[in-house]
């Protein structure tokens, strides 16, 4: 319409800094792994997977003798061999 100055009409319009954080800041944060990465061991022991969880209903720990005790077990430590498949659990 000829109301603007032939310079300013040419100008590119700035962003808001709010729009330019969020395109510089986006990544995928759920990415596939590559198709042939299985884990390959050649020994057991070389890979060991460990995960620990905690117990909603506390276990009883196995006496034999001597006064009852009111301990009781309420969380466990899980070790999953790779090689083996050999799961081992601790319970503390």
């Amino acid at each position: 319409m000829g109301w603007l100055e032939p310079k300013l009409a040419k100008f590119k319009i700035p962003q808001c800094t709010g729009c330019l954080y969020g395109k510089v800041t986006h990544k995928p944060w759920r990415t596939k792994g590559a198709p042939n990465s299985i884990l390959r061991t050649n020994k057991p022991g070389e890979v060991v997977f460990i995960d620990q969880l905690t117990v909603t209903t506390p276990g009883l720990i196995g006496q034999v003798t001597g006064f009852l005790t009111q301990e009781r077990y309420n969380y466990a430590t899980v070790f999953l061999d790779h090689f083996s498949d050999l799961p081992s659990i601790v319970f503390q």
